[in-house]
């Protein structure tokens, strides 16, 4: 077998001229179309890369222990495979009883997933209530009792679930008064919450607001923490204080819930306006945690001396200006007495546990079984109906390197000359005149036979 392909690569590259560029992989046929404007559309798709994020149907679990990720099953009623940026079907879940409970990000449903009977279950909820044009609805799933509440993204309500009867309540009292804050801005509620008995507290993202949400009586109060036009993305809790990590370039804020009082942590400084610095804060150990998404460096804060230091577990080996306009990390979270983090670079998992101070990275990648099971829902991306084809890149396949499965193909055109084949031609060209044109969808059926029989075998 060729070096880092997968088969039905190795298939096609004997039938099919390849244009490589430095992230993609592209598959044409000769004569066509294609082949006359593979340079353009080399130099759209490299162009277009940093807005591309592909996420595939696929629960998979990972022993902390041996960090191998193993296939559990496809969400039902889902799209295997679609491109969106930086977004997934599902974000984290809850656990209660052995049962999962996922809040919906773009999927349909919540769905929950029974770890005793491996059986998924969707559950519907008002979608009247999601953003007209981003329909990316909850970042996180919190228990109280018997109820799962759900912290939107860009839903206007926290919903609560019932779990034994599975009835949905909304409430949304806190919405107007978040919005008229928040002015111009135009951004995502919440990113997390932090939970202190029946209390959840969120931070908003397009305000200075941070909403306390009696989970007993589904009652909001707002309070209004740090100066007008300061927004964040995370809180966390040392057992005193609230710490609220910034969602642009505005300071580390401590708060106390009972005084009011506040403090800025000035020195903590980023420069840039429209990205932010680092994942959710979080509290462990004695420290507040800062794991940087475009920050320059990896931080902690002593909650009780306010020193700040740089943790060097987290540093990258490159430490020059350039660092600052590289994503570092996508994800940090606590568990037991370890962070985990996933840095983007080279796709690399940090466990540091915070009470040995051991640290330990390797590359999280997929085991053959878990990736022939991801490779096959692509395969039935590309074989997607006329009617479901909304944009010209639902037509296309590519891969991102966030996947760690790089060396799947990255763009096919298929046609035949069967009525469905003509009529997704006919939706390709239509669309077409949307976005850059990619076909005159005149290739025929040449182009079916030769790259789904190297495709399906």
């Amino acid at each position: 077998m060729e070096e880092n392909k997968y088969p039905f690569e190795i298939k096609l590259s004997k039938i099919l001229p390849l244009r490589k560029t430095e992230h993609f992989n592209i598959y044409y046929y000769p004569e066509s179309f294609a082949e006359k404007q593979i340079e353009a559309i080399a130099e759209q798709r490299e162009k277009a890369y940093d807005e591309i994020s592909d996420f595939f149907n696929a629960l998979i679990k990972m022993n902390i222990s041996n960090w191998e990720p193993e296939f559990i099953g496809s969400f039902p009623g889902e799209l295997d495979y679609d491109r969106k940026r930086n977004f997934s079907l599902y974000q984290r879940p809850a656990e209660k009883d052995g049962i999962l409970y996922f809040p919906p990000l773009l999927a349909k449903e919540i769905a929950s997933y029974n770890t005793k009977d491996n059986k998924f279950t969707k559950i519907p909820y008002d979608k009247k209530l999601s953003h007209p044009d981003i329909c990316v609805d909850f970042n996180e799933a919190v228990i109280y009792k018997n109820y799962v509440f759900f912290v939107p993204a860009w839903y206007s309500a926290i919903i609560r679930l019932d779990t034994d009867t599975h009835e949905v309540t909304y409430h949304s009292d806190w919405v107007s008064q978040i919005r008229s804050r928040a002015g111009y801005i135009e951004d995502s509620y919440f990113v997390c919450a932090t939970v202190i008995g029946n209390i959840m507290m969120l931070a908003t993202c397009g305000t200075n607001a941070v909403i306390e949400f009696n989970m007993e009586t589904c009652e909001a109060t707002i309070h209004d923490v740090g100066k007008k036009g300061y927004r964040y993305n995370g809180i966390c809790f040392d057992g005193e204080n609230y710490w609220l990590s910034p969602r642009s370039n505005t300071p580390i804020i401590r708060w106390n819930h009972e005084s009011g009082e506040t403090k800025e942590f000035t020195d903590i400084h980023f420069e840039i306006t429209d990205k932010q610095p680092f994942v959710p804060c979080f509290y462990k150990s004695g420290y507040v945690w800062l794991i940087p998404m475009w920050a320059q460096h990896a931080l902690k804060i002593d909650a009780l001396t306010e020193a700040v230091s740089i943790v060097k577990e987290f540093e990258f080996c490159d430490s020059d200006d350039k660092e600052q306009d590289k994503l570092k990390y996508i994800f940090a979270k606590v568990y037991n007495d370890s962070i985990f983090a996933l840095r983007v670079e080279g796709g690399i998992m940090i466990e540091y546990n915070c009470e040995t101070n051991k640290c330990r990275e390797e590359i999280l990648s997929y085991p053959p079984e878990t990736a022939s099971r991801i490779e096959s829902l692509t395969v039935k991306r590309m074989l997607i109906k006329p009617e479901d084809m909304d944009t010209t890149y639902k037509g296309i396949y590519f891969d991102h390197t966030l996947n760690r499965l790089k060396d799947f193909i990255n763009y096919i055109v298929l046609y035949s000359d069967t009525n469905e084949e003509e009529e997704m031609s006919a939706k390709r060209i239509e669309l077409a005149g949307l976005h850059n044109a990619r076909t005159d969808g005149m290739s025929g059926s040449v182009i079916y036979k030769h790259v789904v029989s190297a495709i399906m075998g």
